[in-house]
């Protein structure tokens, strides 16, 4: 740690601190401590390991991106992407957004899911928390924790993820790929939109049940929302896998036809928002891995 310097904490999580650093040529970063001891204590030893390496294998503009890690006797580090943006839950739970806002975060979220999964990995979390802004406003895919390899022949079948946003295969623990992050993401979208999820219930067993039987409802809200958009909603939120939006290119639905999805995937995009200054400053909760193994601790 020698070779930076240490600045303000910035977020605690389940297993250590995050904090801002610069390099010596004045750079900032994030670096996330990973406290060794509770790591070991959690059984969460394989999910640490595997968010690294799939982090290294990852290089794109909509990706927040790993640029380091090391070890000390104590600590594993992660010296990541600095984005002060905040996550996409700060502001969707602050501010009400338009359509057309709203449509360029999904629509770079997609795009770096259809980069993460033509490297054949599911993220499995997929939802506000797990989207930062950087300071011009683009919105980065982050969090891979309980992430997975998705190979033809040995695709995942655990119940990882948080609960209000797994896909319905995912709830009766089916085999899935990355058509179940789309599902995730159409959450996220109806949160975005409706300001809360299309599904709800008591219990995870409730959840499932709503998940896998009841169709999203699409209440009158004002501003009205555009029937483009609901119908992108809807194609997010269908059951069968290979129905939803996603089996077939964003691109061509007609919500996002309009958009410049080359600019998009290459995060040369303008932003319809961009967060205020005072958002740079905000600490965003970093939260418990979800092992595999216990699906019941499952995050709402």
């Amino acid at each position: 740690l020698a070779q930076w310097k240490l600045l303000r904490v910035i977020g605690k999580g389940a297993f250590g601190k995050v904090r801002v650093i610069q390099d010596k040529k004045g750079d900032y970063f994030a670096l996330k401590y990973i406290n060794k001891e509770t790591c070991i204590a959690r059984q969460s030893v394989v999910n640490v390991l595997r968010e690294r390496a799939i982090l290294a294998g990852l290089d794109h503009p909509l990706v927040a991106r790993l640029y380091y890690a090391f070890q000390d006797a104590d600590h594993l580090y992660f010296v990541s992407e600095l984005l002060l943006g905040g996550d996409l839950r700060y502001h969707i739970v602050r501010f009400t957004f338009t359509e057309e806002a709203i449509r360029h975060w999904i629509a770079e979220i997609a795009a770096a899911l259809a980069y993460v999964h033509t490297r054949g990995i599911v993220h499995r979390d997929v939802k506000p928390d797990n989207v930062l802004l950087d300071v011009e406003g683009h919105a980065k895919l982050a969090d891979f924790n309980v992430s997975t390899q998705a190979r033809p022949g040995n695709l995942p079948k655990s119940r990882s993820g948080s609960l209000l946003y797994m896909a319905p295969e995912v709830h009766r623990a089916d085999e899935y790929d990355g058509m179940a992050d789309y599902w995730s993401l159409g959450v996220t979208f109806y949160e975005c939109i409706y300001g809360s999820r299309p599904f709800h219930g008591g219990d995870a067993k409730e959840v499932m049940n709503r998940v896998n039987s009841d169709k999203p409802a699409f209440p009158e809200v004002s501003p009205a929302v555009s029937r483009e958009c609901v119908s992108a909603l809807s194609a997010l939120l269908q059951i069968e896998p290979r129905e939803r939006l996603g089996s077939k290119p964003f691109a061509q639905h007609p919500f996002f036809s309009a958009l410049s999805w080359n600019a998009l995937e290459t995060g040369t995009s303008d932003p319809i928002y961009k967060p205020a200054p005072k958002s740079f400053d905000v600490t965003w909760e970093l939260e418990d891995l979800l092992l595999e193994g216990s699906p019941l601790d499952a995050r709402r």
